[in-house]
């Protein structure tokens, strides 16, 4: 079978050559145009080779498309994991927010955290940006490609040189799509720094909810301790609301209520401008440590038939007034044990039993008072050490005499005794005239050492004896 040299065949191989023009061989005695069999297989060759370069880049631009897509879908998987922990990031930031002022390392927390989900954001749009350059390389790929295969089918008609740019657009289709999987594997490297970065940033706002969580508890602390000190402010304020209840202060005039308007009470005290301190007995005003001149008020009623509650003006005009446990109640002139009569509200006495008409039943009001002309502790002290000493006693001028260790005065200088009435009764002036009594009507002895002289007669009452001692002398005139 020979070469088919027609222009016109009806090959389907873009060289024109046909199955039958060779048979057990690739070189015939002639090539086509009159060249040699060398020639037509050399032509052959290198377009089986360009046919294959092209299916290659074709293969190549297939796998970098999809390498492309998945950088695309990875990337959009990245950016929409940034954009959800910059959401959370911004929800941490407002929780942070309306934590109280300790929470404020919480909203820095979760500032940083939203500047790192941001740069997360701006990594996955760089790994975006990466897969379009990928995409754009395939499609260049692709292109060279289109552009191969054409320059092949040119081959036929432009012979080595069309079949040489084939061969070259060939090479750069197999460059652009190793450049077109580095692009991909490099979007691929982004989109995994992007998850990483965004995995972070979720971590860190894991943390921000954390230090908000703690702010939050602070804040609650905060608030109890505030709430405890209110309420020791209230007890405080209530304290001294009794006490201002109790004490009314410096004034110039008794009052008849206390500081809030309410009625006086037992033990209200005030300091009368010019006196000094007051306290209120349930009816009066009395001096807290005198009631003045008054000790005790005395009132009394004539009992009507079955009386039994005594109170307002007595028999006298006053009105009756007391402090309770203070008084002492008298009926028909006779003690009324206090457990006989009700006597609580300062103005009224109630008896267990109804009064028989006529019946005086009278009341005495106590009142404080002090005792006047008294010394205090120290003052009674200081006279005490005050008393006499030994240099202002003896028997000389300006001394006091006083009795010796036996009872008796001190040998003294009668000489220096002036103005002295004699002894014993006597009549006239300067006691002229010595006088005794007529009746004895004692036990008298003379001991033996003095001795003694009466004027007569004298009378011994019975029962008595006068006994004169060896040694003295009793003489009877």
């Amino acid at each position: 079978m020979g070469l088919d040299r027609g222009l016109n065949s009806s090959s389907t191989n873009p060289l024109g050559i046909d199955d039958d023009d060779y048979t057990a061989t690739t070189r015939g005695a002639q090539g086509p145009k009159g060249d040699d069999g060398a020639s037509t297989q050399d032509y052959i060759d290198k377009y089986n080779t360009v046919v294959s370069s092209a299916a290659a880049a074709s293969v190549n631009e297939t796998n970098s498309a999809t390498s492309a897509t998945s950088s695309a879908n990875s990337a959009t998987a990245s950016s929409n994991s940034a954009t959800a922990s910059a959401s959370s990031a911004t929800d941490s930031a407002a929780s942070a927010t309306t934590a109280s002022t300790k929470a404020s390392e919480a909203s820095t927390s979760a500032t940083n955290s939203a500047n790192s989900a941001t740069a997360s954001a701006n990594s996955a749009t760089a790994s975006a940006n990466s897969a379009t350059a990928s995409a754009n390389s395939a499609t260049a790929s692709a292109n060279s490609a289109s552009t191969a295969t054409t320059q092949a089918s040119l081959a036929t008609t432009n012979g080595q040189a069309q079949v040489t740019l084939a061969t070259t657009q060939a090479g750069t289709a197999t460059t652009k799509a190793s450049e077109a999987s580095t692009s991909a594997t490099n979007a691929a490297t982004s989109a995994t720094n992007s998850a990483n970065s965004a995995t972070a940033s979720a971590n860190s706002a894991t943390g921000a909810a954390s230090s908000a969580s703690t702010a939050t508890t602070k804040a609650s602390e905060s608030a109890t301790s505030a709430t405890n000190a209110a309420n020791s402010a209230a007890s405080a304020a209530a304290a001294f609301d009794d006490f201002d209840d109790k004490y009314l202060g410096a004034k110039g005039s008794e009052p008849s209520t206390d500081n809030d308007g309410d009625a006086l009470v037992v033990g209200n005290l005030y300091f009368l401008t010019g006196t000094g301190m007051q306290v209120y007995d349930g009816a009066n005003w009395i001096a807290a440590s005198s009631s003045g001149n008054v000790s005790l008020y005395s009132y009394e009623y004539i009992a009507t038939a079955g009386q039994t509650s005594f109170s307002g003006a007595d028999v006298n005009g006053q009105t009756l007034s007391y402090t309770a446990n203070n008084i002492h109640v008298t009926y028909g002139g006779l003690d009324i044990p206090k457990a006989d009569y009700v006597a609580t509200n300062g103005t009224t006495v109630v008896l267990d039993d109804g009064a028989v008409v006529g019946t005086i039943v009278r009341i005495v009001a106590f009142q404080s008072f002090v005792v006047a002309n008294t010394y205090t502790q120290a003052q009674t002290d200081s006279l005490l050490d005050a008393k006499l000493d030994d240099s202002q006693v003896g028997t000389t001028a300006n001394k006091l005499v006083a009795l010796d260790g036996t009872a008796k005065l001190p040998a003294v200088d009668g000489s220096q005794l002036t103005g002295l009435v004699g002894g014993g009764p006597s009549l006239g002036t300067n006691s002229v005239i010595r006088t005794n009594s007529k009746v004895i009507a004692e036990n008298i002895t003379f001991a033996g050492t003095e001795n003694g002289m009466t004027i007569g007669p004298i009378t011994i009452n019975s029962g008595y004896t006068v006994t004169v001692a060896s040694g003295s002398t009793w003489v009877v005139l």
